[in-house]
């Protein structure tokens, strides 16, 4: 629609409000209130104006997340045979929509389900529990795909499936993550764990019990209070132990090791006498690949004694969560 037009000038005049086709008037009342059927008319605002696929949210989904909406799940079973639900996500900038899927899963298999952004399933099969093979599909223009599920099977069943948490061995996600907003966002990697009894020296904190850990990432059986990752990424780690100390002018820090080196070292706390309080703590984040492992270490000091924290992460805890995959 076009507003006002204007008449150019031959004679030498200056050209002023008169030499426009469409007085000021009528552009002021088209713009305050004067906009009618005569300025928008219907077909100006037809069904796909308003339609799911061209609203924000849709478009902003399709432009800068991959993720599961709903569905895509799979039951175990016992026989070899399950249903993936119909499922939507979405893929590479696509919407995708496929139905229910029966499948035949191979026995005695690690099977990954990978969808692409055509709406179609790709089956990759390992051999029970192994740690290497598990290549993401990718898409047509060699994007990744969406990789949904891991299903164990033994010779005759559907054992086991993981979804929504974690990471294959390699670090591949393990999809679905649920809605990008505040409400739905789902962090496959987070934990805190504590001790619950004191501790007479120095030197690595072995955490043994767990308040959460969602990726099911630290050992609490071999290396205790180990955290290791199973996604590649930015990670953020926090730690804090109280203690009483053995000896006079004692240093005391908070330090967390990588891969059994120090990584970095909080701030030291001097206690001038014996038997008083110390309590250092110590945040950081740091880059991990798949399969790196971090662990919390008190010192340099003399030996100090950890007071028991009992059933609440009170006085001796560590914890961390992914910030962002990469």
């Amino acid at each position: 629609m076009s507003l006002f037009s204007y008449s150019p000038q031959t004679n030498g005049t200056i050209a002023d409000v008169s030499n426009l086709n469409v007085p000021f008037a009528q552009v002021a009342a088209i713009l305050n209130g004067g906009i009618d059927s005569t300025n928008v008319t219907p077909a100006s605002l037809g069904p796909a104006v308003f339609s799911s696929a061209a609203n924000p949210e849709t478009r902003q989904r399709r432009n800068f997340v991959n993720y599961v909406v709903s569905g895509g799940t799979i039951p175990t079973s016992g026989t070899l045979s399950s249903t993936i639900t119909a499922m939507v996500a979405y893929n590479n900038g696509k919407e995708q929509t496929p139905g229910a899927f029966p499948k035949t899963f191979t026995a005695s298999k690690d099977t990954y389900v990978d969808e692409k952004d055509d709406g179609t399933y790709v089956f990759v099969e390992v051999a029970n529990g192994a740690l290497t093979g598990m290549t993401l599909t990718t898409n047509s223009d060699s994007s990744p795909s969406l990789r949904i599920a891991k299903v164990v099977t033994s010779g005759t069943a559907v054992t086991s499936v993981v979804q929504g948490q974690g990471a294959d061995p390699i670090g591949n996600l393990l999809y679905p993550m649920g809605a990008t907003s505040a409400k739905g966002l789902q962090n496959p990697s987070k934990f805190l764990v504590y001790r619950t009894g004191s501790l007479n020296s120095n030197g690595l904190i072995p955490f043994d019990t767990k308040l959460y850990d969602s990726g099911n990432e630290v050992d609490l059986i071999t290396n205790l209070g180990r955290f290791t990752a199973k996604i590649a990424g930015f990670y953020h780690f926090d730690a804090a132990w109280k203690a009483i100390t053995n000896s006079t002018n004692q240093v005391q820090a908070i330090s967390l090791y990588k891969n059994g080196a120090v990584y970095v070292t909080g701030p030291s706390q001097v206690v001038p006498t014996n038997g008083s309080g110390v309590g250092p703590g110590m945040g950081t984040s740091i880059q991990l690949a798949a399969g790196d492992y971090v662990e919390i270490y008190s010192g340099p000091g003399s030996a100090v004694q950890l007071m028991s924290t009992g059933a609440w992460p009170a006085y001796c805890w560590f914890s961390g969560y992914l910030i962002s995959a990469s």
